[in-house]
Formats: C-alpha cells, sequence, structure tokens
C-alpha cells in the first residue's frame, strides 16, 4: 500500500475543517490575494534565517534592516499602513534579536525533514535548529499578536512531528521544542518523552487514513456534505475559500486582509 503523504499544515487543516481541506488539497483551488499578517510572518522568518547565518557577527539593527528588506505589501489597506506595520515589526525582530545568545550553536535554519512510518511520510520545515548538549532543540518563530505559553509548545503536534523527524534523520536525540514569541521576546518551553512523540505521530497516521477514507468515499460518490463537512466556525472569515463555503458565511462576513495586523 503506497504511503500518505503528509505535513504539519496539512493535517492541521483537516482538523479545522474538511471542507477547507477539499478546496486545498483535492481541488487545489488558487484563491488571488494574500492576507497582510502572512506577509509580515515571512518577512520576519526570512529575516532571522539571513540573520541566524551569523549571529556572532550581525547586529540587531541588522535583523531589523532584513526585516525591511524582505518586506512584502501584499495584503495591506496600502502603503502608508504596510509602512507603519513594516516598521513597528522591524523594531520588535530587533528587540528579540537582543536577547538572544550570540553564542548559540545553530544547527540548520529553514531546514526540511521528513521522516517514514508503515503508513505515512511526514515532510515539514523547521525554522531553527539549534544544537545544545543534549541534542536537537527545534525552534518555531511566532509573529501572532497572543504570545504562546507552555501548554501550546506541549500540544503542538507540529512540534512534535518536527522533532521526531529531526531524530529519525539526524540520529540524535530531539525533545525539546521551544516557541519563540517575536513581538514579544517570549518563549515558551516543553521537552517531549519519547512516549509523548510516538502518541503524536499515532494521531498523524490516525488523521491522514481519515481524510484519506473521505477522499475514496467521494470517489465512489458519497456526497461531499458527508465526506469532507464543512466545520463552521471563528476561523471561516480568516478562510480563503470564504466566498464557495455558504456555511462559512454564515458564521460572518470575511475579515479584511489586513485586520490580524492592527491593534
Amino acid at each position: 500500500m503506497a504511503l500518505i503523504k503528509v505535513s504539519p499544515s496539512k493535517l492541521g487543516t483537516w482538523q479545522d475543517c474538511p471542507r477547507k481541506f477539499y478546496f486545498q488539497y483535492i481541488q487545489r483551488v488558487r484563491v488571488p490575494g494574500s492576507w497582510a499578517h502572512f506577509s509580515m510572518g515571512n518577512a520576519v522568518h526570512n529575516a532571522l534565517r539571513d540573520w541566524f547565518a551569523s549571529p556572532r557577527e550581525s547586529t540587531p539593527d541588522d535583523a531589523a534592516a532584513l526585516v525591511k528588506y524582505h518586506w512584502q505589501d501584499g495584503g495591506f489597506a496600502d502603503a502608508e499602513q504596510s509602512q507603519a506595520i513594516r516598521d513597528r515589526t522591524a523594531a520588535q525582530t530587533r528587540s528579540y534579536c537582543q536577547t538572544v545568545d550570540t553564542e548559540v550553536d545553530v544547527h540548520s535554519r529553514e531546514r526540511t525533514v521528513t521522516m517514514r512510518t508503515d503508513q505515512i511520510i511526514i515532510s515539514g520545515r523547521v525554522d531553527r535548529l539549534d544544537q545544545t548538549a543534549e541534542g536537537l532543540q527545534v525552534i518555531d518563530y511566532k509573529t501572532g499578536r497572543q504570545p504562546p505559553a507552555e501548554d501550546d509548545a506541549r500540544g503542538s503536534m507540529a512540534l512534535a512531528l518536527y522533532a521526531a523527524s529531526v531524530q529519525s534523520m539526524f540520529k540524535q536525540p530531539c525533545t525539546q521544542v521551544s516557541l519563540h514569541h517575536i513581538p514579544s521576546a517570549s518563549l515558551a518551553h516543553w521537552r517531549h518523552s519519547d512516549q509523548a512523540l510516538a502518541r503524536q505521530i499515532q494521531r498523524a497516521e490516525s488523521l491522514a487514513a481519515e481524510f484519506t477514507a473521505a477522499q475514496r468515499g467521494l470517489e465512489s460518490g458519497a456526497p461531499l456534505d458527508l465526506t469532507f463537512a464543512a466545520t463552521p466556525s471563528k476561523l471561516c472569515q480568516w478562510c480563503d475559500y470564504w466566498s464557495m463555503c455558504p456555511a462559512g458565511q454564515d458564521v460572518g462576513p470575511m475579515h479584511p486582509r489586513w485586520q490580524a495586523v492592527v491593534d
């Protein structure tokens, strides 16, 4: 039997809403436009990727300049708003880099990691891997409004799958995971047990089996509302496929594409 290809984002989409999964991964619907918070997040991730290439030689001011270099205007209301958010984000990234230990041993940046089980092939991209005395540590950058808590690091299936994949690829321990919230320069850490990582892998296999069964059901003639049912929630107002989904429209109007970056 062919292995099912999954990523943390694909699994997360299935959990959030099977109908969105259908549009994105089965129909592969292309949606024009961008969201401002994605533009902001991409600029920060690209800036930190470049900055951590040489943290001993780089300065926090360099990090701020890199944010501006990588900035894109997609999703913002206008150029004035984009510039204001760009300058704020650059200052936040500078502040975050001021807290970084310049002796950090960076193993990898924006590294794609993979692993196989008997049922699935997991693939994802890790923002940063740090080498520690105890093994490798997964670092995931966050740019949203709310700083993550320890429970967010502990419960993240994505972080657990990254850690398991890193262990499989590099043949060294990787049980430490961290969320780095750039706007507040706050960190949330968790250390997984091998048993906890195994449970998250089993969870991923179960979710992959669910969406594979749904696809087969649809191909056999089962109705879309049964196989890939919409799951209305507040997330609908942030969904690229809002205009195609009556259930999502019933939740409320689609938010402006810049809503998440304003106070």
